[in-house]
């Protein structure tokens, strides 16, 4: 399990688990080659390291082509986020999609205020839509270390069904 803390990123084979979300934007990328690449930025990421960012997600792909992406944050802060105004909300799903070279949909989820200050981890299983948990930042035990760790200790969570994430074809 790699855990994602604010302005990074990285791969994992099966988990990846994103402490803190607030003001934030995660993204997690479904790679057919069987590698779920996430990022955790923030509403002000500075537009270089954004990229940065960008580019280091796609070079984890290696040469894997991105099936799904999933969004989850809380979109209503992303009115000017540094990334530029392509990343602005709602355009920005679209943008990720174009700039990842997704192929299948963006499946988004606005944890907004009713999960601020939460915990979400994604869990690829068979390669399909991935199992994607929610427990509030309180609940959680994050192991502290250099981002890969596991596993998030959860307390009362709950698992998001695939109807309640808005898709973008």
């Amino acid at each position: 399990m790699r855990v994602i803390y604010e302005e990074s990123f990285g791969p994992d084979a099966s988990t990846i688990g994103y402490p803190g979300v607030s003001t934030c934007t995660t993204v997690t990328c479904n790679v057919a080659n069987g590698t779920l690449v996430g990022a955790h930025f923030s509403c002000g990421t500075p537009a270089v390291k954004f990229q940065r960012m960008l580019a280091g997600m796609k070079a984890a792909f290696n040469g894997g082509a991105v099936d799904d992406i999933y969004v989850i944050g809380a979109f209503d802060h992303w009115n000017k986020p540094s990334g530029g105004a392509d990343y602005k909300w709602p355009k920005m799903f679209r943008s990720f999609r174009t700039e990842l070279g997704a192929t299948g949909r963006v499946y988004c989820f606005n944890s907004g205020k009713a999960f601020k200050d939460s915990t979400f981890q994604l869990t690829r299983v068979n390669g399909q839509f991935p199992i994607v948990e929610i427990a509030s930042q309180a609940s959680c035990s994050i192991p502290p270390g250099s981002g890969i760790v596991g596993p998030i200790t959860f307390g009362p969570t709950r698992v998001l069904g695939k109807g309640e994430f808005a898709v973008e074809l």
